[in-house]
C-alpha cells in the first residue's frame, strides 16, 4: 500500500511540476524613453514589431502639454507631433512578444537643421 501512494505522489508532483512551468518564449516589457527638445522640433513616436509576432498593451507619449494615453493600439504604431524648445520628449510602452519576438520603442526628432535625435529600446530577443 505505501508503494502505491508513494507512487501517486511522485505522478502527481510530476504532473504539477511541468504543468506550472513558466513559458520562456513569452517576454512582457515596460519600455520607456525620455528627452528634451533642444529646439522647437517634430517627434516622430514609433512601436513596432521588429520580428516573431507582438502586441502593445499600452502606449503613452508626449504631445506638448499633453499626456496621450492609447490602449491597445495597432502595430505598428506611429504618432507625429510639434514640441517647442524645452520640452519634454516621453514614450512609453507596455508591451509582450511571443515566440522570439522583438519590438521596438522609437523617438526621432529634427528642426530641419542641425538638431536631431532618435532614441530606441527593445524588448525581446
Amino acid at each position: 500500500m505505501r508503494k502505491i501512494f508513494y507512487f501517486v505522489a511522485m505522478v502527481a508532483f510530476s504532473v504539477f511540476s511541468t504543468a506550472c512551468h513558466k513559458n520562456d518564449d513569452i517576454h512582457s516589457c515596460a519600455l520607456s524613453l525620455h528627452d528634451t527638445a533642444p529646439a522647437d522640433v517634430t517627434v516622430t513616436y514609433t512601436a513596432t514589431v521588429l520580428s516573431g509576432s507582438g502586441t502593445a498593451n499600452s502606449i503613452a507619449y508626449q504631445a506638448g502639454t499633453d499626456n496621450v494615453a492609447v490602449t491597445n493600439p495597432a502595430l505598428p504604431f506611429t504618432a507625429t507631433v510639434a514640441l517647442k524648445k524645452g520640452a519634454a520628449i516621453n514614450i512609453a510602452a507596455v508591451v509582450t512578444v511571443t515566440g522570439g519576438g522583438k519590438i521596438s520603442a522609437v523617438y526621432g526628432y529634427s528642426d530641419g537643421g542641425l538638431n536631431a535625435s532618435q532614441g530606441q529600446q527593445l524588448c525581446g530577443q
